[in-house]
């Protein structure tokens, strides 16, 4: 390998590390490491809705990130254009970014996830390749609630479609043997659903809250009543050997049965199944102590 290749594999590994950088710096919140990424005349568009100097994006960025509850930049191998002799790059990145959002008034919290290319142009400076300019534009972008990871297959066993466990301990193994959750009256302390929707610029959701008496226990059926503007509905979670089915009474498709996932946490019920082109999530609250 001749001397020109060697300097070629220098450049791109560096760049690559470069772009690696500063992932690290924004998921882990620490911002002399992103500044170290650009030189000091860099400047930084995020979308179409920030631009400006190095200063100012360090402090956009001190100011934004800390409001949220973590995110994960997973970058893609960089294509590298490399011109050694004038010492410049233009490299372009595709990444999957997450960020977690604190929970809203009703308790919920939004999973961003979003597809986005990096376009970067790089300057070799005193023999150190940095970012002289760097704009991401989103390709696509999804939201919803974030809910609670199911029990992992441990002891050798493999998930079971709705099946609930008593706890979210990975030593336990809770899949091998599914069982219902208790459902006994006096356990409800409140219960929220939430419809999320597909519009034009992304997913929206609404929020139903039954109110009591309007949840009602029977065998190992919960039943939901909702009314919404002139609808009256009601939603029944019904457990049938390992599997999970819920069922609309009322609205537009009375008597449907839709298949159904169940997860028990220490003091909540998590259901989720799909409905046409909606998901829905019902959240119930257990009594504790």
């Amino acid at each position: 390998m001749n001397e020109q290749a060697l300097e070629v594999l220098r450049a791109e590994r560096e760049i690559t590390r470069v772009i690696l950088r500063y992932a690290r710096g924004i998921d882990g919140l620490d911002f002399e490491l992103v500044r170290s990424c650009f030189h000091p005349d860099a400047e930084i568009e995020y979308g179409d809705f920030f631009r400006g100097s190095l200063d100012e994006t360090i402090a956009f960025l001190q100011d934004s990130l800390p409001r949220l509850e973590g995110t994960l930049h997973t970058f893609s191998p960089p294509w590298i254009e490399l011109d050694l002799e004038r010492g410049t790059a233009t490299c372009e990145t595709r990444s999957i970014n997450s960020a977690r959002y604190p929970p809203d008034a009703a308790g919920v919290s939004l999973q961003n996830v979003t597809g986005t290319r990096y376009y970067d142009r790089f300057e070799r400076r005193e023999g150190a390749w940095r970012l002289v300019w760097r704009r991401n534009e989103r390709e696509w972008f999804q939201n919803r609630p974030d809910i609670p990871e199911p029990p992992p297959p441990t002891g050798g066993s493999r998930p079971v479609e709705g099946a609930v466990s008593d706890s979210f301990d990975p030593g336990e193994q809770a899949l091998e043997v599914p069982r219902p959750p208790v459902l006994e009256a006096d356990a409800i302390a409140d219960a929220v659903a939430y419809w999320l929707y597909p519009e034009e610029d992304g997913w929206e959701y609404w929020t139903l809250v039954p109110e009591s008496p309007r949840v009602a226990l029977s065998g190992n059926a919960l039943r939901l009543a909702f009314e919404l503007e002139d609808e009256s509905f009601e939603l029944a979670l019904v457990r049938r050997g390992a599997a999970w089915f819920a069922r609309y009474d009322g609205g537009d498709d009375p008597g449907q049965e839709l298949p159904a996932r169940a997860y028990r946490g220490e003091d909540e019920l998590l259901f989720h199944f799909d409905h046409l082109d909606e998901s829905v999530f019902v959240r119930v609250e257990l009594e504790t102590g």
